[in-house]
């Protein structure tokens, strides 16, 4: 016995401008019926994106990063530094124009980033280099936890059990 083949029809139903582009993704087929024989295989799933919505969704989530943006650059600057971890090189980095926008791009070494709504923050290690108070309290509370995690599992901890380090007992 063969699986039911799903046919599917797709109606254009009062969308108004440009046309949706629709993907659909259908179930595997299966030589067994029913849904025991294929458990993977689910319904039929229809995606439809409307390129103006995509267009609104880009310019929502570039404003957003536009703000973040103004927001750092409005802060007082500090200067840090990210320190290398072991075999890691210092991090150059570049300030680029892409698609009219500025943006650091990593030329080499070893970097620490993160993204705040949108907005990309590249800092590089071993360098001195001047970010925003914001940004700064970032690496410097993300560095404290892991500074504090890797405390838990050091050889040079003290065992609760004994009051000796624990790298004298192995």
């Amino acid at each position: 016995m063969k699986g039911k083949k799903s046919k599917i029809e797709v109606k254009k139903v009062g969308i108004s401008g440009e046309a949706p582009d629709i993907n659909l993704i259908l179930p595997e087929e299966t030589n067994v019926p029913g849904p025991i024989a294929n458990p993977m295989a689910g319904p039929v799933v229809a995606e439809i994106s409307v390129p103006k919505e995509e267009k609104e969704t880009e310019r929502h989530w570039s404003a957003k990063a536009d703000r973040q943006k103004a927001y750092f650059d409005s802060l007082p600057r500090v200067r840090i530094l990210i320190p290398c971890e072991s075999g890691e090189k210092p991090g150059v980095i570049e300030e680029k124009v892409v698609d009219g926008k500025k943006q650091m791009v990593v030329v080499s070494g070893a970097v620490w980033s993160k993204t705040f709504n949108g907005y990309k923050v590249i800092v590089p290690k071993g360098v001195y280099t001047e970010v925003s108070e914001a940004v700064a309290e970032n690496i410097a509370e993300e560095y404290n936890q892991v500074q504090k995690s890797n405390a838990r599992f050091s050889l040079d901890r003290i065992d609760t059990q004994t009051g000796r380090p624990v790298k004298e007992q192995l």
